[in-house]
């Protein structure tokens, strides 16, 4: 495999205004680094916004994005008529979650309108990643052994002292984790947050970069390399060690690794798959509990959550309150569910909205089947989100949103290189 990067020229990003978005993600580490992870992806996006708008003198806001658009109006009345009963962090809090949505939108209507979109460049730029981070847990393991919990001081870190706070989003400005100690029968790996507030949205983004660059290897005839890249993005899943996302991910994996292989090599495939769940068995070990082992009693506080948060619900069914308020252990209340936490912020109302974007997704996906692999990882973070926020991994939700975007260009506008 090679990666030779072209020289970026100020006319490629003029002609070619997806470039930002490539090398946004290229530069992924970088930002990481630096410390500027909670809002680079932002900026990112307004700029290719802007780009776009330049170029095509106008943007054309997708069907989909309508409903995100309506969705956000509701969440913006909710806080506004609520904001002044809590502490005002929590504000600020839900103000910044706001901002992830408004950037959904930005991307995905600049997307659509974008008329010289390089596929190709994101979808690489998407394996590049994937490679990298497999390179760096390699490096990052030698610590692990001598470290059991690390993390280091961004750039922003160093030069400014970072305040006493809970959040682990204000930490990535000053502290960047590597892992944790690993639990359970597993404590000889690390559990990994590469990139991300914690490791579950780690998670989140390897289900979509996975989709992007199994694509790319697909649409340069490169098998061989496909299947190696499947086992690398289920590697990194699995260190994240988010129960949900791992077998997510099998399924992923069996549904690509599937459409790689010939009849014979498909029933040789599930003929192993169904034989190693059986020796699992026959051996007594249940993957379930292993995995219950690992994260041992988070099941127990996010159920509690649950239905704290439901509770809340109950009491505000139409618009909600606006925002998460602080609750058990620094968590705020309705956190670990995306679906819960609009419940609780924006009512049925906003749920309802948020709900038909999804599905809308679906059904034009149905309807034309195209970028079946970017479809696999968005519908799987449609399951990823009743276990996790979309609205606060900037990373994770830049991502979502630029293939949501991606998606809905090609099945309602078609694409110049639309191929599959």
């Amino acid at each position: 495999m090679s990666y030779n990067f072209e020289p970026v020229k100020l006319e490629n990003i003029k002609e070619k205004p997806s470039w930002i978005l490539a090398l946004t993600l290229y530069l992924v580490p970088l930002w990481w680094f630096i410390g500027l992870s909670p809002v680079i992806y932002h900026l990112a996006a307004l700029v290719y916004f802007y780009l776009v708008l330049k170029r095509e003198r106008k943007i054309v806001l997708p069907a989909p994005a309508i409903y995100l658009l309506l969705f956000l109006s509701i969440y913006l009345f909710s806080f506004s008529i609520n904001w002044f009963k809590y502490p005002i962090v929590r504000g600020a809090a839900s103000l910044y979650n706001m901002s992830i949505w408004f950037m959904g939108i930005m991307l995905i209507a600049a997307i659509y309108s974008d008329e010289n979109f390089e596929t190709d460049l994101l979808f690489k730029a998407s394996a590049f990643l994937v490679w990298f981070t497999l390179a760096f847990f390699l490096l990052d393991y030698f610590i692990y052994l001598s470290h059991r919990n690390f993390s280091f001081p961004t750039l922003i870190g160093i030069f400014l002292h970072p305040p006493h706070t809970e959040s682990s989003l204000v930490r990535l400005f000053f502290r960047a984790k590597t892992h944790i100690v690993g639990r359970g029968p597993l404590v000889f790996l690390p559990r990994i947050s590469y990139y991300s507030p914690y490791p579950n949205a780690f998670a989140g983004l390897i289900l979509l970069l996975w989709g992007a660059g199994f694509s790319f290897y697909l649409r340069k005839g490169r098998k061989t390399l496909a299947h190696i890249f499947n086992l690398a993005s289920i590697f990194l899943l699995f260190l994240s060690m988010s129960r949900a996302s791992f077998f997510l991910g099998v399924a992923i994996l069996s549904y690509f690794e599937l459409s790689l292989l010939p009849l014979t090599g498909a029933l040789v495939f599930l003929s192993v798959g169904a034989l190693g769940i059986g020796v699992l068995f026959a051996l007594g070990i249940n993957p379930m509990e292993i995995f219950e082992k690992v994260a041992y009693g988070s099941t127990r506080v996010r159920i509690q959550e649950y239905r704290d948060a439901l509770r809340v619900v109950e009491l505000h069914p139409v618009w909600g309150i606006g925002l998460k308020p602080r609750y058990l252990q620094g968590i705020p209340l309705g956190s670990h569910s995306t679906y819960i936490g609009i419940l609780q912020k924006t009512g049925l109302m906003g749920f309802f909205t948020l709900l038909a974007f999804e599905i809308s997704l679906i059904r034009e996906f149905l309807r034309k089947l195209k970028l079946p692999y970017i479809a696999a990882g968005i519908f799987s973070i449609f399951v990823w989100m009743f276990f996790e926020d979309i609205d606060a991994p900037a990373l994770t939700a830049f991502l979502f949103f630029t293939l949501s975007g991606l998606l809905i260009k090609y099945n309602l506008k078609g694409g110049e290189d639309a191929r599959t």
